[in-house]
């Protein structure tokens, strides 16, 4: 999201409080959120980004959130999205098959589910909610990247280098446990692994 008003550019990683960010923002959800994913979650490298990236006179930033939280948090929005008609449950759409194997498996099959789509993951790019946080973070300089786990207190960082005062309110939640409940040992493992570079330059544990 570009901010002209704001002089803010704000990344969109998903499943990080992204449309709560953009609302706060003034940025009008229908409009942003319209389209393909890549467009909403794009990097400061795509072309929406690139020209404005280059002003020194915008703030850039974007939030960070612990992996094994994240990946739950991905896994839930895929089964609470397996219930919705329209573009979320397309006939031929990329994602529906996915969706389906996460509405059998529900909240019991978290660990099942991480064995299998891991292993594919192997071969083939993820879909944008489980990509690595390093594909939008990478080498790009941002002038403050913020956490998922202190939102209200980093977001605040935000407003006062804008010069604006808000609140973050809740929107696109699941109702889920503590992400700690869903896991066992081999999807620990298999977390650890495939985020390790997330994992590391943010200092996250499980």
């Amino acid at each position: 999201m570009i901010s002209h008003e704001h002089k803010a550019i704000f990344i969109h990683i998903p499943k990080n409080a992204g449309m709560s960010i953009e609302k706060a923002l003034g940025g009008n959800l229908k409009r942003i959120h319209r389209g393909p994913n890549r467009g909403k979650h794009g990097t400061p490298n795509d072309k929406k980004y690139k020209k404005t990236w280059k002003n020194l006179d915008y703030f850039k930033f974007c939030f960070v959130r612990n992996p094994f939280d994240r990946v739950v948090s991905a896994y839930e929005y895929d089964h609470k999205m397996s219930f919705v008609k329209g573009y979320a449950m397309r006939k031929k759409g990329a994602d529906t098959a996915r969706r389906l194997k996460v509405r059998s498996l529900g909240k019991e099959g978290f660990n099942i589910f991480i064995e299998s789509f891991y292993k594919k993951m192997k071969k083939k790019a993820p879909p944008v909610w489980y990509k690595r946080q390093q594909f939008w973070i990478r080498n790009f300089k941002y002038d403050f990247i913020g956490r998922v786990e202190n939102i209200d207190k980093d977001f605040q960082i935000v407003c006062d280098e804008l010069g604006i005062e808000n609140k973050l309110e809740k929107i696109n939640t699941s109702d889920r446990s503590y992400y700690k409940e869903y896991y066992n040992e081999k999807s620990i493992s298999i977390i650890s692994d495939y985020y390790s570079k997330d994992i590391q330059r943010f200092n996250y544990s499980f």
